[in-house]
């Protein structure tokens, strides 16, 4: 039996921008920081949304 992709009803271009706010957040928040080469970091953001939009969960890439 398979269980059914949860939908965030959400577009690709949204779900991205959340995981880009989140990331920025937590870097301003916690003791992190960012990768300082922005495209290492934008391409984990890419792929979370991507994860998000596809499977329904943020799940790291």
């Amino acid at each position: 039996m398979s269980e059914e992709t949860p939908s965030t009803g959400k577009s690709l271009e949204y779900l991205m921008d959340r995981a880009r706010r989140m990331a920025l957040r937590y870097a301003e928040v916690s003791a992190y920081h960012l990768n300082p080469d922005s495209q290492v970091w934008m391409g984990i953001v890419r792929g979370i949304g991507r994860q998000a939009h596809t499977f329904g969960w943020p799940y790291c890439p």
